[in-house]
């Protein structure tokens, strides 16, 4: 919170318009960080904040959700396509993928966080997997996850992922489900603010 005072002071000192709403100078905006200031102003920013803080958490529940998917990752060689996903679980979970190349039948195929190649790193929540595909054509993919709980999400919710293979072109990091992401990223911050 301090590092924010110190960010939003130098603009403020040389604002001569933010003395009009109710005659506060700028050591009261100081202040105002630390202590009550009297009239309409009960808290200093950082006691509101903590006690915002405070009451937020007793009003989340804290409840096992379903797996979430949020990112995936499509890496085509004129070979083979390398499909990958991130996700976010509160227990550790099964995923697997099933895909149909060509309209064929679909193919069920558990994949792993385990550090084995496909896979990168063990335990980062990523899962890659590695799909022949060495003639030009479609393949239509969707994801599961089953946590230990017996919860299961599935990505795309609705129809299936399509992607062209047997083309040696890669494609960036598609941002899906952010608000997992948004949320942590939020949470962290106000961990930083109030810690």
């Amino acid at each position: 919170m301090d590092n924010i005072k110190n960010k939003i002071a130098p603009f403020r000192v040389n604002d001569t318009y933010a003395a009009l709403d109710y005659g506060y100078s700028y050591q009261d905006f100081l202040s105002s960080f630390d202590m009550t200031l009297g009239a309409h102003v009960k808290y200093g920013i950082k006691e509101y904040v903590a006690k915002r803080s405070e009451s937020a958490k007793i009003q989340v529940q804290n409840i096992n959700i379903s797996p979430v998917f949020e990112l995936r990752n499509v890496v085509r060689t004129s070979t083979n396509v390398r499909l990958s996903c991130f996700l976010n679980s509160d227990t550790p979970s099964e995923v697997t993928i099933n895909y149909s190349i060509d309209n064929g039948p679909f193919i069920v195929q558990i994949v792993k966080d385990n550090g084995v190649s496909p896979d990168e790193l063990a335990n980062d929540n990523t899962y890659n997997i590695n799909i022949n595909a060495d003639a030009k054509g479609t393949i239509s993919y969707y994801y599961t996850a089953k946590d230990q709980t017996g919860k299961e999400s599935r990505w795309p919710v609705c129809n299936n992922f399509v992607e062209d293979i047997g083309y040696a072109k890669r494609l960036h990091f598609l941002l899906m489900n952010l608000w997992p992401t948004i949320i942590r990223l939020l949470m962290k911050q106000e961990n930083m603010m109030t810690g």
